[in-house]
Order: structure tokens, then sequence, then C-alpha cells
């Protein structure tokens, strides 16, 4: 089966999906030079791949489906998985028509399908509810999805695969030179604010990138975030990122997810 992955890019200003806004998304329109300036910085260093397309991606990809990448470019495929947003929603549903005027498959994925699904409904052929993975999985194993979703929290962390973010992003080229990937310097979501869910350290340090990793270990140590307390334990080549609850106030509400290399 071929599957293709949408995180459209808008057709007005910069938007930012599920990285931020909790997911509903937020956009910045230029209306003078300098937001235009602001503008252009943002597509160039702050256009982050998407957490849930890259566990996606490595889902299916480990299922042995084919795994194709657009954002806004019509590609054919068997069913096409589109990533919702609030800000863009239009633009989101205009592309999930045409593609299934080519005869796609198409379903809505992320927090904006999950609680405002009116807004998809008429555009394709099924929404998921919920955290996407466990219902991507079943998709995965040959089950046909229709109508609304209940994609069920996936508790067990480790029985995901690593996110393959070499799915999920674009090469910036001039000249026909690469000159860096999406986003620049290779960027590090960090996936939080999804209950308390701990991944297995040892597993992410033997799979991780060790220069991928270090490069958060850097920049989470001078995080602080209410509720949540971040641990970093040195390896020798690599190093285990988790996260724990914050005892003192009793609140256990963020999980770290570690990407496969930059």
């Amino acid at each position: 089966m071929k599957v293709v992955l949408a995180d459209l890019k808008s057709n007005r200003g910069f938007v930012s999906k599920d990285t931020v806004v909790g997911g509903y998304g937020s956009r910045l329109d230029p209306f003078s030079r300098v937001t235009a300036v602001m503008a252009y910085l943002k597509q160039q260093f702050h256009d982050v791949p998407s957490v849930h397309m890259a566990y996606i991606a490595a889902i299916l990809a480990r299922a042995g489906h084919d795994v194709s990448w657009t954002r806004g470019e019509m590609v054919d495929g068997d069913v096409a998985l589109v990533l919702s947003s609030l800000v863009d929603h239009k633009n989101e549903t205009a592309w999930a028509d045409g593609m299934r005027a080519r005869g796609v498959k198409v379903g809505f994925i992320g927090i904006t399908a999950s609680k405002m699904p009116e807004l998809f409904a008429d555009h394709c052929d099924f929404l998921l509810n919920g955290e996407p993975e466990e219902a991507v999985m079943r998709l995965a194993q040959g089950e046909s999805l229709n109508g609304t979703v209940l994609s069920e929290q996936i508790n067990d962390l480790d029985s995901l695969p690593f996110p393959r973010w070499d799915l999920v992003t674009e090469d910036r080229r001039k000249l026909g030179v690469k000159l860096f990937t999406r986003p620049v310097g290779g960027g590090y979501p960090l996936l939080a604010s999804r209950g308390w869910r701990a991944e297995d350290s040892a597993r992410i340090a033997r799979t991780g990138s060790s220069r991928a990793i270090a490069r958060v270990r850097s920049r989470t140590s001078r995080m602080s975030w209410s509720g949540c307390a971040t641990s970093i334990r040195g390896r020798t080549s690599s190093s285990a990122i988790r996260c724990s609850a914050n005892s003192g106030s009793g609140v256990s509400s963020c999980a770290i997810r570690s990407p496969r290399g930059a």
C-alpha cells in the first residue's frame, strides 16, 4: 500500500501546526517589511517537522508500506493522511478534496480533527480521534478505516518504532547543491504533555544517534518546565534522556520521546 503523508504549507503567511498552540496551530501573516523578514526567518529556522508524522511514517515503513511525503503537491497513492490545524483548515480541506477527486482515500489526524471534526468530516473518508499511532498500526495491518475512528492511547512507548525523520523532511537546494534539511541544523522536536509515559532510557541510548542526543542534552539541561523535571544521564557514547514527574507538585504531565538522529 502506498500512503501519502501531508503536512501542508499554507498559501498565506507562515503556519506552525502541531508543535505549537496545543496542536491547533499559529499563523504569521506578514503585514510590513519587518514581519516579512520575521516570517522568512521562521520558515528557515522554526519550520520543524511533525512528531506525529514521524511516528506514523515509522509505523508504516516498519510494516513494509511505501511512504510518500508532501507539503502541497498532489501525490498519487492509496491512502493520504493529512495533518490538521485550526488556522489553515480551509487549505487542508481543499487539498483533501483534490486528492479524493484523484481516487485517493483521505484521512485527517491531529488535535483539530479530533476536537473539531465538523471542519473536516465532509472532506475526507475518515478522521482519527485521539493520538493517531494506534489507529495507524491497524491501518498498516490492513484494516479499512472509515468515518470517525477512535485511536486509543498507547501506554507502552517502547512498542513504537523510532520516528523516521528522514521520511518527513525535505531537502532545501540552491543550484542543485544541498545546503541543509528541514529544519536548519536538524531540529529535535520534543513531545510533551501526553501524560506520564516513559520510554526506556537504555533503549534510547542504544538506538538514538549519539550526536543528536548530545545536542538535546545540552539544550534540555537549560530548560525548566512547570510540573516537570528532566534528568540527563551521561553514557560513554551517548546520553539517555528521561522526563520524570515533579513529586513536590504532584503533577505528572510530561513525556519525552527521543527521535532517531538529525
